[in-house]
């Protein structure tokens, strides 16, 4: 049987989040989730139990489903060294994964920003999760290719954790993209509606200049939006939970209703013969 692909799939689409702690959970979720409209699957390894993170326990969980299954295993629940990580993620591309989420520190982390030493200020110029060390940058791209011969697509993803401009996050996925995955993922914040209206408009750069399909969204209450509109301009999914639980992202919104959105929100743009017109109300 062929593995499924992310990047194949009509765009854009929704993608379930799974954050169970054993098979069992997880294609329970799986299946509600299917019936509420979920094209896609993102599964937190970091969440799984660590008896279950082997090929043997998460084969069951990506052979339940035909659609694909991306798979990110972030720095989520202290430590563990980005060798481990990245062992569990291969473990993942042998039991079935469509693809693999690989952040652009990977090998180069900020200890400060993610074991709490230091809160970063929104409003700074560095954007995080993105090394620049070129010796890093080079193992980065072996790892890709390896995941990528495999058979699995790989997504380079990048939480700056700071307010950005549109241009600065093209330069930031442009600079991401010279890694050569299949897709690039920008998270950045979003603290007022002007933030999100400039997060519309990195969306259609984004789309504009990219050659890789992307996904763009911001953190915050006030990213909200970015995550329903985004889509609509050129990012290639929707995140989104079955249900909120105490573990659900309360920003993602629902799979029932991001299938409605879709289904009632007419955003193509077809030209009509002749051209528009604009004489009627």
């Amino acid at each position: 049987m062929s593995r499924p692909s992310l990047t194949s799939l009509p765009r854009p689409f929704i993608c379930g989040v799974l954050r169970d702690p054993d098979p069992t959970q997880a294609i329970a979720t799986i299946k509600n989730s299917e019936y509420d409209g979920a094209q896609a699957f993102l599964l937190h390894l970091s969440c799984v139990d660590r008896q279950y993170r082997n090929v043997e326990d998460l084969r069951k969980i990506m052979s339940s489903t035909t659609r694909p299954i991306l798979v990110l295993n972030y720095r989520e629940h202290g430590y563990q060294p980005d060798e481990e990580r990245v062992d569990e993620l291969l473990q993942a591309v042998e039991a079935g994964a469509a693809a693999i989420d690989i952040p652009a520190d990977t090998y180069d982390p900020d200890p400060a920003d993610w074991m709490g030493g230091t809160k970063v200020d929104p409003y700074d110029t560095r954007p995080r999760e993105l090394s620049k060390d070129p010796q890093v940058i080079e193992k980065q791209r072996r790892l890709i290719k390896r995941i990528q011969n495999a058979g699995a697509e790989v997504l380079l993803s990048s939480h700056t954790r700071i307010v950005m401009s549109a241009e600065a996050v093209v330069e930031h996925a442009l600079e991401m993209a010279t890694r050569e995955p299949d897709m690039i993922k920008i998270v950045s914040v979003a603290l007022n509606e002007d933030h999100v209206v400039e997060a519309f408009r990195a969306t259609v750069l984004l789309k504009r200049t990219l050659k890789q399909p992307f996904l763009f969204m911001c953190h915050g209450v006030n990213g909200k939006l970015t995550r329903v509109v985004n889509p609509m301009l050129g990012s290639m999914m929707v995140l989104c939970n079955q249900r909120y639980t105490a573990q659900t992202l309360h920003e993602q919104p629902l799979i029932h209703a991001m299938r409605s959105v879709f289904q009632n929100v007419d955003w193509s743009v077809p030209l009509p013969a002749g051209g528009e017109t604009f004489d009627k109300a």
